[in-house]
């Protein structure tokens, strides 16, 4: 289904261009009085077309377990849905052409339609201005603020920057005959210099510019060889364009992790051991060992004098704070496992591992170690909406204000009603006596391990239609995202954490507050309903909503051969909350974009200084930790180094959080060893 958007892309474009042909060669355009009985069919059969196509194309994104007919396997929805905007699309576009052809046929529309005019007859150098500036404005090579301005901010930007095109049109066209990208696409596809400024020719040329003084030797190119050059040259550009996007799209990041990395010219890590050391090494070490390239120490003179501390003042915290600045926006927005914005992370890495010397240690000559996580996206902001005693209707809550949703184990899909039903902390013993079969739980956290999913499994087997947690937003605040775990079961029910405002709402009519609710030992029905609604996102291009992730994972070989066999492993995670249907962003910064951006300060420090440790140090940074420590568990289940030479493990997570006071957890052997 990837493949085939490039198929739909491509046709739709020929279509286009075609199409354009056609209206051309029959001078529509120029002849619209005799086509008006034509314009006027395309105007209805557009609206019929555009309504139904696209209808359908926004109600599979809605529905994304719809399909058109129970024959058709799921597979190709996605292939079903592109084909629906292919159709509607164009449809959508020949409405409003055809459309605004009919209203220029009144007077009135004529004069307030006009100024669009200029702005058609340069379509091209408008286009590719508004490409320049807002790229600028929005991409990392300039301002780079994608996500970080609200849907009104950038509706209001461009209805200013159309407007401002709209004068700059009308300015250029009291002086000039063509746009500037016009004028030169027409002098290519022509072969012939074209004649700029209205009314020139050249015996008014006074003082001719350079392209006038050499048009002579211009004119003598043949039209069909320039337009066939210009066609490969804009062939060259969209093909860099594809290879661009490729690497930082936020769509449809499958790809054969194999192919990816460096390939070096390589040698054992342990090719480097003298006779002695080498026989007291794990026999089978050094074949199960990804290659490396053996290195040496420089002779800095701070490296070469040992002084550690000196070392560590090389640390820059600005270099660290610019790399948290990186990770924590686009296109590395929220860094969910499993999520495009993770695959263009875990890319980044690699290209600064690469950068900083060191050398790929993950699978097949790369910097990564693969394996599957959840990816579970909200598709849309969720309905939540609570029905008073006397009918009243409050849905205006917002998500992530006064509640968040709750995905995993036994929550997820589900759209019901009932009536709210507060069962304390839901344990088996609250729900033994009472009938809550259609209702909608209500209920506080419990005080051990596994309350949550015992909450839930309550909730289900007990007939209940939903869940909701009372949260206390100053121990967890609304924003607080929820992982995203495994589902169990293939009918969910929805779930959600509340909170004070809300819950104000669900106790209307109740003669009860929150603290008596705290307070209170008792089951009993409140005089609310509620109805709530929750889709999934199952319709991206992971199978099953189970995404590719990856460890990135690179390796600095020691230089001491005595210690060749062991190996420190140092590492942080980079993955975190993603995107919320909102819009919300959870940038991590603090958890782990600080843990990563240590890690990369280590490995630059060390590279600038040529500072090679005595034993082998591996940088891991882990994907998927967030949903479960997915990526250090795949790790140590399947070592790309055995675990027996792993001398130890320091994981760099939230790095600046808490006070100056550095608690140790452990054994006062491992104390009395950090302390020394």
């Amino acid at each position: 289904n990837g493949h085939s958007r490039t198929l739909f892309y491509f046709g739709n474009v020929f279509g286009m261009f075609v199409l354009g042909l056609i209206i051309g060669k029959r001078k529509i355009f120029q002849e619209v009085d005799n086509y008006l009985s034509l314009i006027r069919k395309v105007f209805w059969i557009g609206l019929f077309v555009r309504v139904l196509a696209n209808g359908l194309f926004v109600w599979m994104d809605i529905h994304p377990s719809w399909r058109l007919a129970s024959w058709i396997p799921a597979d190709y929805n996605q292939m079903i849905q592109r084909t629906f905007y292919t159709i509607g699309a164009p449809a959508l576009m020949l409405f409003y052409v055809s459309g605004i052809i009919l209203l220029l046929q009144k007077e009135t529309w004529r004069k307030q339609l006009s100024p669009l005019g200029n702005v058609g007859r340069m379509a091209l150098s408008n286009y590719l201005l508004q490409s320049l500036v807002f790229t600028l404005i929005f991409y990392n090579y300039g301002l780079g603020i994608y996500g970080q301005i609200s849907p009104t901010i950038g509706l209001i930007l461009t209805i200013v920057f159309f407007i401002l095109q709209i004068r700059l049109s009308r300015w250029w066209f009291d002086r000039y005959r063509f746009g500037p990208m016009e004028w030169l696409w027409r002098t290519l596809t022509y072969g012939k210099l074209q004649q700029l400024i209205p009314g020139e020719c050249p015996v008014d040329i006074k003082s001719p510019n350079f392209f006038q003084r050499y048009s002579h030797l211009y004119t003598k190119i043949n039209p069909r060889a320039s337009l066939v050059t210009a066609w490969l040259i804009l062939l060259l550009w969209t093909g860099i364009l594809f290879n661009w996007s490729a690497h930082i799209e936020t769509k449809n990041h499958l790809v054969d992790f194999s192919q990816d990395g460096v390939q070096v010219t390589l040698t054992p890590l342990l090719d480097s051991l003298n006779p002695d050391a080498a026989s007291e090494v794990n026999s089978n070490l050094a074949s199960s060992l990804p290659k490396v390239r053996t290195i040496t120490s420089s002779n800095n003179p701070l490296v070469s004098s040992g002084d550690v501390l000196a070392l560590v003042d090389t640390f820059e915290v600005d270099q660290a704070i610019a790399q948290i600045e990186t990770l924590s926006s686009f296109p590395y927005l929220g860094r969910q496992a499993g999520s495009p914005e993770g695959h263009a992370t875990g890319d980044y890495i690699a290209e600064e591992y690469k950068k900083y010397g060191l050398q790929p240690f993950g699978e097949n000559g790369t910097f990564f170690q693969n394996f599957t996580a959840t990816f579970t996206p909200l598709s849309e902001i969720p309905t939540f909406e609570i029905e008073e005693p006397d009918g009243t209707i409050n849905n205006d809550y917002k998500i992530y204000q006064d509640y968040s949703p709750i995905i995993r184990w036994y929550a997820g899909s589900g759209e019901t009603q009932g009536q709210v039903y507060w069962v304390n902390d839901c344990s088996k013993d609250q729900f033994a006596e009472i009938d809550v079969v259609g209702k909608i739980i209500l209920c506080e956290p419990g005080d051990h391990t596994d309350w949550m999913v015992d909450s839930l499994r309550n909730t289900l087997e007990h007939g209940a239609y939903g869940l909701l947690l009372i949260g206390d937003p100053l121990d967890r605040p609304p924003d607080f995202a929820s992982p995203t775990k495994d589902i169990w079961i293939p009918e969910t029910i929805p779930a959600f954490w509340v909170y004070p405002e809300l819950i104000q709402g669900l106790l209307s009519g109740s003669g009860k507050t929150l603290e008596d609710l705290s307070l209170s030992t008792e089951t009993y029905p409140l005089k609310t309903q509620v109805n709530l609604k929750v889709s999934i996102d199952t319709s991206g291009s992971c199978p099953g909503t189970r995404c590719p992730a990856r460890n990135v994972l690179g390796i600095l070989p020691g230089r001491d051969p005595g210690f060749a066999s062991e190996v420190v492993i140092l590492g942080a995670h980079y993955d975190h909350m993603g995107q919320g249907p909102d819009g919300t962003i959870w940038s991590g910064a603090n958890d782990n974009a600080s843990g990563v951006a240590v890690l990369l300060e280590i490995a630059r420090s060390w590279q600038e200084q040529g500072y090679v440790p005595r034993r082998s140090v591996i940088f891991a940074a882990w994907d998927a930790e967030e949903i479960g420590l997915l990526g250090s568990r795949h790790y140590v289940e399947t070592p790309l180094y055995p675990l027996a030479n792993t001398l130890a493990m320091i994981q760099l997570d939230m790095v600046g959080a808490g006070t100056e006071t550095l608690s140790i957890d452990g054994d006062s052997e491992l104390s009395d060893h950090i302390q020394r």
